[in-house]
């Protein structure tokens, strides 16, 4: 089987399923409390494009432009009707970043491809439109072998380094399954979960090389992995437009690198009950650990405030 071939075979939305139960209690997200606190000042995005990639519904892959009235959709693989995973996706991440007006959308597998990530085709990735800044992926592959994961998700975080854009991407359904390689075990994106634990996890191992945990950060979502990552998108939207427009920091250039908003989302986290990422209890080395996050809910749960 052709590498693209494999790829096509593997790739899946993140759809709802029925969520496995637990003691952890969901939290809310922090937009609403960061909106109570800002007022008039709250940021939406403004400025900051967004791109979407998304499977294969059927024969679509493009969110329905019905529905956002507010925002210009460019598809950039070809025409596609209205996917309602795709709709579902960009109206939990426009709810919080209303500000957003611009969005790309690509079909996953044109993504990795031709149409943006260039795997198969050689050469490095191309480059984005001038204000894309977060992409959105509500998508996985898995089962395709480590030359073909590896690949691409080193052309994924080359993308991110270049081109100073965030990557939220979404981890597979299914409580204590393998993380998948596309696009869950990146090294620079921003792997998110469902606060339940009903996702994959990736407890001290990783993809191509070790270090890596996965998932980063969980999201407050009622269904599934594909509706918590656009929450995560939106917040990385919010802090884009404030490191572009808050004087107190649009002078510093490291203010809008991926790297520090990652590092910003991930320290306001909020920790539920029964998190833990193992540290030495006591001894010359209490509060130590070799592990930075909990197994199910990485980071902690998603706080915009």
């Amino acid at each position: 089987m052709a590498r693209s071939e494999r790829l096509s075979h593997a790739m899946g939305l993140l759809l709802a399923v029925g969520l496995v139960a637990t003691a952890q209690a969901q939290l809310a997200d922090g937009f609403g409390e960061l909106e109570a606190r800002l007022g008039p000042a709250m940021p939406t995005g403004a400025g900051i494009g967004i791109g979407q990639g998304e499977a294969l519904s059927g024969s679509n892959y493009a969110p329905n432009p019905a529905s956002f009235p507010n925002q210009s959709i460019t598809q950039m693989s070809g025409a596609s009707g209205a996917s309602g995973h795709a709709t579902g996706v960009l109206t939990r991440l426009v709810q919080r970043a209303p500000g957003v007006s611009l969005v790309w959308s690509w079909e996953a597998l044109d993504w990795l491809q031709g149409g943006f990530l260039r795997f198969g085709f050689g050469g490095v990735p191309l480059f984005p439109p001038a204000t894309l800044k977060v992409f959105n992926h509500s998508w996985v592959a898995s089962g395709e072998d480590p030359a073909v994961g590896n690949d691409v998700m080193r052309r994924f975080d080359y993308e991110i380094t270049r081109d100073g854009v965030i990557e939220c991407v979404g981890t597979s359904n299914g409580a204590a399954s393998a993380t998948p390689f596309l696009c869950s075990s990146q090294f620079n994106g921003i792997t998110v979960g469902h606060p339940n634990g009903a996702h994959a996890d990736t407890p001290g191992g990783g993809r191509d090389g070790a270090g890596r945990q996965k998932p980063d950060i969980v999201v407050e979502s009622q269904t599934a992995s594909s509706f918590a990552t656009p929450v995560g998108s939106a917040l990385a939207a919010l802090l884009l437009e404030t490191a572009v427009t808050d004087p107190a920091v649009s002078s510093n250039p490291d203010a809008d690198d991926p790297q520090v908003l990652k590092a910003a989302i991930l320290a306001g986290a909020t920790h539920g009950d029964g998190w833990t990422n193992n540290p030495a209890l006591k001894g010359p080395d209490r509060g130590r650990t070799a592990r930075p996050y909990d197994n199910a809910w990485g980071a902690g749960f998603l706080n915009a405030d």
